[in-house]
């Protein structure tokens, strides 16, 4: 990122190679590796042009984590038109693969020095929140507050990093096994959530879950044995 291309750009363009430059940095070194001068230089230009448009190293790196964070909600962002339970196997999987492409700056988020940094946890709770609610897009009712099933999602994705963050730090877990146990996790608390919120008996629940089980005998067909539900 030299200097001289900076001069075609606009202000915007310039801050979001910065970014994009944080981005590359923070998932191949760990926070305190990385001082400022390491990143003007890594870019080009002087300490005085990047405290333009960063006032701090970790402003720097939060803003990087932010894009990174918009990048991750987009990859789980399915078409709307599948069904819920097929949109949540896609979200998932858009899940993983964003891991699987930046698991070092994933762990340096969720592990790492800046995992307590305040800018960080805003951008993973935010992030949290987002991927949640599209989750709940599928299922939500105009006139119904729908209490336990958003406790049931928050509940999953907890479930779900921790799969994720043993799968990254290479403690033997697969791919599959966590799609496996993920998907199977959140459609059963989604729907257990929603027979709370609506009732056993109601029709709308009653097609949920008969919806929700062809998706778990897809499951069984495409992982070759008999889940235990």
């Amino acid at each position: 990122m030299a200097i001289e291309s900076w001069k075609r750009l606009t202000a915007d363009e310039r801050k979001t190679q910065l970014i994009e430059l944080g981005i590359e940095l923070f998932n191949s070194r760990h926070y305190s590796e990385i001082s400022v001068d390491d990143i003007a230089r890594e870019a080009g230009i002087s300490k005085g042009l990047l405290y333009h448009y960063f006032p701090s190293k970790e402003e720097f790196f939060v803003a990087g984590v932010e894009h990174g964070a918009e990048m991750l909600i987009r990859a789980c962002d399915p078409p709307r038109e599948l069904p819920q339970p097929e949109q949540i196997k896609r979200a998932l999987g858009g899940y993983l693969d964003y891991v699987e492409e930046n698991s070092f700056g994933y762990l340096n988020i969720f592990r790492g020095e800046t995992a307590a940094l305040p800018g960080i946890v805003r951008v993973c709770d935010r992030t949290r929140a987002a991927i949640g609610a599209r989750l709940l897009e599928g299922v939500e009712l105009p006139d119904r507050e729908l209490v336990a099933t958003r406790a049931a999602i928050r509940s999953f994705q907890g479930f779900f990093e921790a799969l994720v963050l043993d799968w990254v730090e290479g403690r033997g877990i697969t791919r599959q096994q966590i799609e496996m146990m993920s998907l199977v996790s959140a459609i059963t608390s989604m729907y257990t959530g929603l027979m709370i919120d609506l009732g056993a008996d109601s029709a709308e629940v009653r097609e949920r879950v008969a919806r929700a089980s062809e998706t778990l005998e897809m499951l069984e067909r495409e992982y070759g044995f008999k889940l235990p539900l």
